[in-house]
């Protein structure tokens, strides 16, 4: 079913995995790839970040895609994922 008022293209699920970093002076949250899992019993540090541009808590903090800051949503251990709709050209 294509999306309303866009014949021929389909909505697009897109899934982010985010984390908190835990530096009580920091608390920015940072996206890490499709399949980074951190430990839910081990503290997270940006630091951790296999993103060399965002492993360190002097980095401004990323925006999600639908163009909102992450909020604190549930444990910072355990990733946080937001999942929304949006549009991108693909044919049915």
């Amino acid at each position: 079913m294509a999306a309303p008022g866009l014949p021929g293209l389909m909505p697009v699920i897109v899934q982010e995995n985010w984390v908190q970093c835990e530096n009580p002076n920091c608390n920015k949250w940072r996206k890490v790839p499709p399949g980074y899992e951190a430990k839910e019993d081990e503290p997270w540090y940006c630091y951790l970040n296999p993103d060399d541009r965002k492993a360190t808590c002097s980095a401004s903090e990323e925006v999600s895609r639908a163009g909102v800051r992450c909020a604190s949503g549930g444990s910072s251990r355990v990733p946080h994922q937001l999942a929304h709709v949006t549009q991108q050209s693909r044919k049915v």
